[in-house]
């Protein structure tokens, strides 16, 4: 996927039908459900083990960015708008993934050498965004300095969701990826299907990272 260059404000670009998406390039990605035997607790194991989950099977995922910010959209079919978390209920979710060192691995969402870092929307966090790192399954650490920002709208059965942050973080505390123009680049996905009460580590996942260059 080639991230192209554009002459667009953050506040547009945000916008999942601002015109200037027309011009980007669009991948299909394939999802499929996160390993069971790979989860963390015997618990969810055991309360997965009959129930089908991973209802995300593709994504559609198109990336640009304006010299200082990246943008993601990721578009996809979900027939219910699930935004709020109660006892009962859990909001729809998508995340983007990127390994930290080149040899992360994505089946297990890195490992204790090769961290993933995730800039992740919930659809009942408004435009406030989350980075997280991990190492492993299991092993995720939420930043309390994010700035990823997001936005999403749901119509008809569809979600398009924005998810941006500059492309390089000054902060050296903060433990994120750093991107650049010209840069050769690979990502992943991750999606959370509120209404069959995904959350954590029980979603669907693209299986393998993808190329994508953030054009100079």
């Amino acid at each position: 996927m080639r991230t192209k260059k554009v002459a667009a404000k953050q506040e547009s670009l945000l916008e999942p039908a601002a015109p200037d998406w027309a011009s980007a390039e669009q991948v299909h990605i394939p999802m499929m459900p996160t390993p069971l035997g790979s989860q963390p607790s015997p618990y969810i194991r055991a309360a997965w083990r009959d129930h089908p989950y991973g209802k995300t099977r593709s994504v559609k995922a198109a990336s640009l960015h304006n010299g200082d910010e990246i943008f993601f959209r990721l578009e996809w079919n979900d027939p219910e708008k699930n935004d709020v978390l109660t006892d009962s209920a859990f909001p729809d979710g998508a995340a983007v993934l990127f390994p930290m060192r080149a040899d992360a691995p994505i089946l297990t969402m890195g490992d204790k050498d090769h961290p993933v870092n995730a800039w992740h929307w919930r659809a009942d966090l408004g435009e406030h965004g989350r980075s997280n790192v991990a190492r492993g399954v299991g092993t995720t650490v939420l930043s309390d300095k994010s700035r990823v920002t997001c936005r999403a709208s749901w119509d008809k059965g569809v979600w398009r969701v924005v998810i941006c942050r500059p492309l390089s973080i000054p902060d050296q505390a903060v433990e994120s990826v750093q991107l650049r123009p010209g840069q050769d680049m690979r990502f992943g996905v991750a999606m959370w299907e509120g209404q069959n009460g995904e959350r954590a580590g029980i979603k669907a996942f693209s299986p393998t990272w993808h190329p994508m260059t953030i054009e100079a």
